[in-house]
């Protein structure tokens, strides 16, 4: 990231290279999610496991590993999903875009709870 004159990166998840130092700055909670067109054409899971049934659209770029196994939490109940993709997108507004065009199902982070309230 140095070499591409990066000071500052923001990252979500867990931080890759051991070269970096990295400082958590707060917690979101992902939300898998699709578009009611693409719901009514393909189904609406009733059980996480059902996802792995759904085409995917997830988050990637060429020099990371795709996040093809996504976990269902419920309680302490856990429940890992392989997922097939679909589409990669580089960001979260590629997710989102891919996601309301009735591409397939993704996760994105949730708003904050302090953004929720905002008017």
């Amino acid at each position: 990231m140095l070499e591409q004159g990066l000071d500052v990166v923001l990252l979500i998840g867990k931080l890759a290279d051991s070269d970096l130092i990295g400082r958590q700055l707060g917690m979101t909670a992902l939300i898998t999610c699709a578009s009611p067109a693409y719901l009514d054409r393909q189904g609406r899971p009733r059980h996480p496991r059902d996802v792995g049934e759904h085409r995917a659209i997830v988050p990637g770029r060429r020099d990371e590993t795709l996040s093809v196994r996504w976990t269902f939490a419920r309680g302490k109940a856990r429940e890992v999903v392989a997922v097939r993709p679909i589409l990669v997108a580089r960001d979260g507004i590629g997710l989102v875009d891919a996601a309301l065009g009735a591409v397939g199902i993704t996760r994105i982070c949730r708003e904050p709870p302090h953004r929720q309230r905002c008017p």
